[in-house]
């Protein structure tokens, strides 16, 4: 799990004059998981990671990505030649400060997002 750490460079506030374009950036369980396996095994943050440096993207997910991540983990680690508790780990300290988790309502014409946004707090 080498790399710089995403979590202090996340938090810093944007300079709101700055020419640096901002964006969102909407991931479910399956990107995270790939892009946590290829981190532990390339040495390297993600793409993903990489697009929250200085506050340019800010990451969201569906509240049920969290639960889906925890339990495909496992999975992933069968099939990878590093371990749960390294991959998990990833997850824990990269992933999910850099990540704003949102509460999904189901309805008959779809799902919408909460308006009651707000951050993980791991």
């Amino acid at each position: 799990m080498d790399g710089p750490p995403i979590v202090a460079t996340a938090k810093l506030r944007p300079d709101p004059y700055s020419s640096l374009s901002r964006s969102i950036g909407i991931v479910d369980a399956n990107a995270i998981l790939s892009s946590v396996d290829n981190d532990c095994r390339y040495g390297r943050n993600s793409r993903l990671l990489r697009s929250t440096l200085f506050g340019c993207t800010t990451l969201y997910a569906a509240d049920h990505v969290y639960r889906e991540v925890y339990e495909k983990l496992p999975k992933i680690a069968r099939s990878s030649p590093i371990s749960l508790e390294e991959l998990r780990a990833r997850f824990e300290t990269q992933y999910l400060p850099a990540m704003r988790l949102r509460a999904v309502f189901g309805s008959s014409e779809g799902s919408t997002l909460s308006p009651s946004w707000g951050t993980h707090k791991g």
